[in-house]
């Protein structure tokens, strides 16, 4: 089960870091944003709650978990290769900013959010009691 982890957060987390150094230069950022990031860090600090190192998840949570964690690098994969040079960290706008609807913008608003979502529950579901998944939940909602 752990192999199953840290390959999926391997393959999610990759993308970011590679591609970060050729951010460009944005002329309008919203910092509030930001606030969101601590939203989603609380979310998942919840789930690695609860002492999951003593606990043996079943078959169907270790599948579902893998297939939320390629979901979640898929959409992330594909989501910044639509947006092509216009990705970045921040949430802003460059000065030739185009409204991307290809790839999988073309089937939800927000994939690399989504696949934030998609690893988040591939890790509850993984390990978190259900209790604090749904803490997370409603923490990484922003509730």
């Amino acid at each position: 089960m752990y192999w199953i982890l840290l390959a999926g957060w391997v393959c999610w987390i990759t993308l970011f870091l590679v591609l970060r150094k050729g951010e460009p230069k944005a002329t309008q950022i919203d910092r509030r944003a930001r606030i969101g990031i601590v939203f989603q860090v609380l979310g998942f600090a919840l789930v690695w709650q609860g002492r999951f190192w003593l606990r043996t998840p079943a078959t169907w949570q270790m599948l579902m978990a893998a297939a939320l964690f390629v979901l979640g690098a898929l959409l992330a994969w594909t989501g910044v290769l639509a947006l092509g040079r216009q990705w970045r960290i921040d949430a802003g706008l460059n000065a030739d900013h185009d409204l991307v609807t290809s790839g999988p913008y073309r089937l939800v608003r927000h994939p690399i959010y989504a696949s934030m979502f998609a690893m988040f529950l591939g890790t509850g579901v993984l390990f978190a009691p259900w209790q604090l998944l749904g803490t997370g939940l409603l923490r990484i909602s922003g509730v």
